[in-house]
């Protein structure tokens, strides 16, 4: 599973309410953190490591990405 974060949309003028009802359609098309924040608990359970175990880690990583890169423009810290 690949969940790279969307790429973020660079306007050179102020933004209108046509761009926020893009935005929040695009959000709402595109929003996975539920879904790994599930898989992420469903493996953990599985999995005999449980949070420790690889893919749990991988998943972890993920999400922080994601939040961070939705929140502070960045793609890592």
């Amino acid at each position: 599973m690949n969940y790279e974060p969307v790429e973020r949309k660079k306007l050179d003028r102020d933004v209108d309410i046509n761009d926020i009802c893009d935005f929040f359609k695009d959000f709402m098309l595109n929003n996975r953190l539920g879904k790994i924040a599930n898989l992420h608990l469903a493996l953990a359970d599985y999995k005999e490591e449980g949070i420790r175990s690889s893919e749990c880690i991988k998943l972890a990583k993920q999400v922080r990405s994601y939040i961070l890169h939705n929140i502070f423009d960045k793609e890592q810290f």
